[in-house]
């Protein structure tokens, strides 16, 4: 299944609290897919692995097949401080990193997938994150420490946000990422509608304010069509305290775990009386165990899309790719819970599709 051309090249908007998409209401179902820049779950001696295109089309397939009209994926846009990685060390980039991304964005454009990508992360993963430039830049990681786990690791993160130097290398990364051109499309990154969101960061939950929008002003300034999501919302933290107000913010993204359709609805509410978009950017669905949940989200009108937590590709007929957070699920299920779990998501996104 692919896009029709009026929707392949048409950009996703916000007017208000509501998204279009050639000229009409846009809401969707989606999945994460995060390892498509770079799989630390196929390694080799030199670690984790560039996703060969068999992963990648199964990934995409799989997600057309579950009715997304929305795939996240984190390492397309976080991509530093490892030899595989865009930008392995301080002001090296390594533009072969690129191979993967451009083929995951024109195979998400041949699907008729949306992305959406974040440009840095709290945690200490694999693809790095905003612990990566604070290291690069004098203030180096306490050993197996991070923000929650020790004060000190927090106090030396927070300077991401205001070290001038720091802020200048990000800006660095983020422009290499968005003035690259695919080969595959001939796009600018930062011109591709196929990029419909880019995220300031995956669950930055302590992003100051002014730094949300300072970043969110210099992606827009390399790309001006796109939409921006403020990526400081995590479990826990109420979306009163992120950046809603931001001027270049376009959506509020808000993850689960656990899910509680309460908090959904009055987030969802309080965001679009201060007229932004709202949606859920992860949410848990081999863990559900009814479809209370994504009815809830669909249902509601104020709560642009939801994004399940996570899909992963088939290796082979016979080996699903492995990961062990507890919420992996592949297409179309390989065992019991799993394929429960995509009928729920199958529904969900045609409960979408209907309010369109």
């Amino acid at each position: 299944m692919t896009a029709t051309p009026s929707t392949a090249t048409a950009w996703v908007t916000r007017s208000g609290s509501q998204l279009q998409l050639a000229g009409k209401p846009w809401r969707f179902a989606g999945v994460n897919m995060y390892w498509l820049g770079l799989d630390e779950n196929v390694t080799d001696a030199a670690g984790p692995t560039y996703p060969t295109h068999a992963a990648v089309d199964n990934g995409f397939s799989a997600a057309r097949s579950l009715g997304a009209g929305l795939v996240r994926s984190i390492s397309l846009g976080v991509s530093v401080g490892s030899p595989r990685s865009l930008e392995p060390t301080l002001g090296h980039f390594n533009d072969a990193a690129f191979a993967s991304i451009d083929y995951a964005v024109a195979d998400a454009r041949r699907y008729g997938v949306r992305l959406m990508i974040p440009l840095t992360d709290e945690w200490h993963y694999y693809h790095g994150g905003k612990h990566t430039f604070t290291n690069w830049l004098g203030y180096p990681d306490a050993p197996g420490q991070n923000c929650v786990t020790d004060a000190g690791q927090r106090q030396r993160e927070a300077e991401f946000y205001t070290d001038p130097r720091i802020v200048a290398a990000f800006h660095a990364y983020v422009a290499h990422l968005l003035n690259h051109v695919n080969p595959y499309t001939g796009l600018r990154l930062g011109s591709d509608p196929t990029i419909a969101i880019w995220e300031t960061g995956n669950e930055v939950w302590d992003a100051p304010t002014a730094w949300t929008e300072q970043t969110a002003a210099y992606i827009k300034s390399l790309a001006p069509h796109a939409l921006v999501a403020d990526g400081s919302a995590a479990t826990g933290k109420a979306i009163s305290e992120t950046a809603y107000a931001a001027p270049h913010v376009d959506l509020i993204d808000a993850h689960f775990y656990p899910t509680s359709v309460a908090t959904m609805t009055s987030d969802a509410r309080f965001t679009a009386a201060h007229g932004k978009a709202y949606m859920v950017g992860e949410f848990p669905l081999t863990t559900q165990t009814d479809s209370s949940w994504t009815t809830a989200l669909a249902t509601d009108r104020d709560v642009a899309g939801g994004l399940a937590w996570s899909l992963f590709p088939w290796l082979s007929a016979t080996q699903p790719e492995q990961h062990d957070d507890g919420y992996t699920f592949h297409y179309p299920g390989a065992n019991a819970t799993e394929r429960s779990a995509v009928t729920r998501l199958q529904a969900y996104a045609k409960q979408v599709a209907g309010t369109n």
